[in-house]
């Protein structure tokens, strides 16, 4: 009967060892997924930000305040790729699930279109830059919604 004490011991020793690495592999996995989300979070905010500025750089194109040495056109365009738009846009698309992705191609595509039709000489009152506008809008909320719902701030639907 002397082995049934190191035994035990033993066996407690194992079960010890086997609980504190499960404890920390599920306390590791936790970690990673709120620096996960923490770095999407910051992409996202990045990424609105920078929708914004360009959404109020092409209004301001729409408005002729612009350099003078460069045509409409060209404002349009320096209006579009000068907050990195695209550059945080390819993130995303490494980064984040399909779904936001996809809003955000559509609102790139919105925000190319724009730029083309102001480049083009159209203004706001033109049917075409209204209905690219309350397209931008709509699918701008379409993003920040479907943001949300990754980051865990809204229920999935």
């Amino acid at each position: 009967m002397d082995w049934v004490a190191p035994v035990s011991t033993a066996i407690g020793a194992v079960i010890g060892v086997g609980s504190a690495l499960l404890s920390e592999r599920i306390r590791w996995r936790r970690d990673l997924r709120g620096r996960a989300v923490e770095a999407r979070r910051e992409l996202y905010a990045s990424f609105l930000t920078s929708f914004d500025a360009t959404f109020r750089s092409l209004e301001a194109v729409e408005r002729g305040t612009y350099l003078p040495d460069l045509s409409r056109a060209e404002a349009a365009e320096d209006a579009r790729a000068a907050h990195r738009l695209n550059a945080i846009r390819q993130h995303i698309r490494i980064t984040a699930p399909d779904r936001i992705v996809d809003a955000v191609d559509a609102l790139y595509r919105d925000i190319k279109q724009a730029c083309d039709l102001l480049g083009a000489g159209l203004d706001r009152g033109s049917e075409e830059v209204l209905h690219v506008v309350d397209n931008i809008n709509q699918r701008a909320e379409a993003v920040r919604l479907e943001m949300r719902r990754d980051l865990g701030f809204l229920m999935q639907p």
